[in-house]
């Protein structure tokens, strides 16, 4: 997790393995990182070669997190699943697929909303 500290006073607070809808029809493998700085997707190295991205954003630009239901509309990004929601300030939203999703929300209301 070193690589995601950015600065000497952030602190690596959890991580995980998620999926991030990139698209409707794109999901990307990787791990998810929250510090107290910022949340942090980083794609696995195999995704990276075919176009999957990382991802961040400092926790004073989310304005809510939640549960996204399960949307087939979104089938290849995920959608057959419920996915952790995460709203932005800007008013854009971002999806990943966790393990123990209920836990997670849990983990990251406690220090984020």
């Amino acid at each position: 997790m070193g690589d995601i500290l950015t600065s000497t006073d952030e602190q690596a607070l959890w991580s995980g393995l998620a999926n991030r809808t990139q698209n409707a029809f794109r999901s990307v493998g990787g791990k998810l990182f929250l510090t107290s700085r910022k949340l942090s997707f980083v794609a696995h190295q195999f995704d990276t070669n075919f176009w999957g991205t990382n991802w961040s954003v400092e926790i004073h630009e989310i304005k809510a997190i939640g549960l996204q239901p399960i949307d087939l509309k979104d089938l290849f990004g995920g959608g057959l699943r419920k996915r952790l929601r995460v709203e932005l300030a800007d008013g854009s939203v971002e999806y990943f697929v966790v393990n123990q999703l209920d836990k997670v929300l849990v983990l990251l209301r406690q220090h984020i909303c």
